[in-house]
């Protein structure tokens, strides 16, 4: 049982839950105290993540020496200083110096408490404390170690620079299986990049793509349990340097400055550290302190697109959520290309749309994996219509979902991409579609590759480009595919580029654009909803 002193002081703080925060202490980058009232904009940021009550799972990537771990530390002292009940939490580092270092900030945080605020504790050794009141308490392990948290229950975690772990995906696995399942149930996951095809960087795009299921920002940070945040270096506001007065940035830096809204102090910071006297090169610059979500995980060895140019194109792209994105309403007398890399839609791989102008620019991109084949073909189909009739490419492998696509996609009246005959053979009265085998994959993503390298694509879907990073030639195999996650977007926009090679430049009949629809499913579609919305369809 707590005392009447410890509850009042506990409902105090509960009243509060930022008034304990402010006077936490901590040692600044001088080597000075100071208190926690102040905090980062990258630690108030975090804050919202750790403190959602429906957010079990916070994923944290982030540019080194940010506070981000600080600022998890400071909130884990204050939930378990807050809290009656007895749970525990179980911080794991990288290595020992970074265990011990953490540790010594969570003593500070205690030690440093107004002499009216601290209680005893039941338990307080060199990686470990308990609250002797309430049995809250912390402790910390390095992931390379003996221990892999077995005969303890844990509540919490913080898992720090999980990139770095020794053997991670079974440290992982052995960590978490020490979490009780419960109202305190939260996991922390912070970490630097620390290049491809890590657990770390496995997390981080799932949880990244994972947003496309929510319609909206709003919708996801309100509603989902798994928390992906990425803070670019240059929002921490330590990150700044005067330039000498002779100085003067490269043409590169000043298209970064513009690129991501650098000021002058912040650009010669960056020169700073790449290019002075203690600077780490550029390489490093970008895995330690990335701009983008992807930079830190960027490696150009084996890819098959220029990730360098696909960075810069997603600095310059904005992330939508949602199955559906139209980035460009249909033009009169334009013509459209459809690629659709199809699926079965069960849970598993995506069934991809893409659509191209004429001219090159990406003006839509639908994907799902949930409802169906017949469900997503018909979808594809409404958004067919919708692009003038946009002539449509499926992979259409024996056996796989693309047969039975093509025959809704035919039923629907959609116009398709059929086979040409091979030079110098009569048209076969069998129509065939495009299949997927090694020689074919390969000269469409040849194609794509000269296209999007060239810088002859208009490129405006986040999802898509981020998944062409990922896009490698096997040395061994010579396949091309996804090192991490999917490419089905990437399949998908190399087939629409496919079609759009032999697209009829004459404008499209538009005459039908007022007849009833082809098929009464169309009038289902969302898409087609919201063009008759805004007066561009008539069904």
């Amino acid at each position: 049982m707590l005392d009447l002193a410890l509850r009042e002081q506990l409902r105090l703080v509960q009243e509060d839950p930022y008034g304990l925060l402010e006077r936490l202490q901590l040692i600044d980058k001088q080597g000075r105290p100071t208190l926690f009232d102040d905090p980062f904009e990258e630690q108030l940021l975090i804050m919202d993540d750790f403190m959602s009550p429906h957010v079990e799972t916070a994923i944290e990537l982030k540019g080194r020496q940010m506070g981000v771990t600080t600022g998890a530390l400071a909130d884990e002292y204050n939930y378990l200083y807050r809290t009656p009940d007895p749970i525990k939490t179980l911080y794991v580092g990288d290595v020992d110096d970074t265990t011990d270092s953490s540790f010594l900030k969570i003593q500070r945080f205690d030690e440093g408490l107004p002499k009216f605020l601290q209680r005893k504790k039941s338990r307080s050794n060199r990686r470990e404390f308990i609250f002797e009141d309430t049995g809250a308490g912390m402790r910390c392990m390095t992931a390379g170690g003996r221990s892999k948290g077995k005969g303890y229950t844990y509540q919490r975690v913080i898992f720090d620079e999980l990139a770095f772990w020794p053997d991670d995906d079974n440290a992982y696995g052995s960590f978490t299986s020490t979490l009780a399942v419960g109202p305190h149930l939260k996991k922390k996951i912070i970490s630097t990049p620390n290049g491809p095809g890590n657990l770390f960087h496995r997390m981080c795009m799932s949880a990244h793509r994972a947003m496309q299921n929510y319609e909206t920002m709003e919708q996801y940070l309100k509603e989902s349990p798994v928390r992906f945040r990425f803070t670019p270096w240059f929002i921490h506001r330590g990150y700044r340097r005067e330039p000498p007065k002779s100085w003067e940035p490269s043409s590169e830096e000043a298209y970064l400055a513009g690129l991501y809204n650098l000021d002058v102090l912040q650009l010669y910071w960056r020169h700073w550290r790449i290019y002075g006297d203690d600077g780490i090169g550029i390489d490093a610059f970008r895995k330690q302190y990335p701009s983008t979500v992807l930079e830190g995980f960027l490696a150009s060895g084996g890819a098959w697109f220029d990730v360098e140019y696909l960075n810069e194109q997603l600095a310059s792209v904005q992330h939508h959520t949602g199955n559906l994105v139209v980035y460009e309403k249909p033009e009169p007398g334009m013509t459209y290309a459809m690629g659709i890399d199809p699926s079965w839609a069960n849970g598993g791989d995506y069934f991809a749309v893409q659509v191209l102008s004429h001219d090159g620019r990406q003006v839509c991109r639908f994907s799902t994996n949930q409802g169906g084949e017949e469900s997503a073909a018909k979808e594809a189909a409404a958004i067919a219509s919708f692009y003038n009739d946009a002539r449509v490419l499926t992979e259409g492998n024996p056996g796989g979902a693309g047969r039975v696509v093509i025959k809704i996609l035919r039923r629907l009246g959609c116009k398709l991409w059929w086979r040409p005959p091979k030079q110098g053979k009569k048209p076969s009265k069998t129509k065939r579609p495009w299949t997927t085998h090694r020689g074919s994959k390969e000269e469409v993503f040849a194609h794509a590759r000269l296209v999007v390298n060239g810088d002859a694509l208009l490129l405006n879907d986040y999802l898509t480009i981020e998944e062409m990073t990922n896009v490698r030639e096997d040395p061994v195999s010579g396949r091309i595919e996804a090192s991490v996650g999917h490419d089905d977007h990437v399949m998908a926009l190399a087939l629409a580029e496919w079609n759009r090679r032999s697209l009829p430049r004459a404008k499209p009949d538009l005459s039908g654009l007022g007849r009833k629809p082809r098929s009464r499913l169309l009038k289902r579609s969302p898409l087609v909803a919201l063009a008759r919305a805004e007066g561009l369809m008539r069904f």
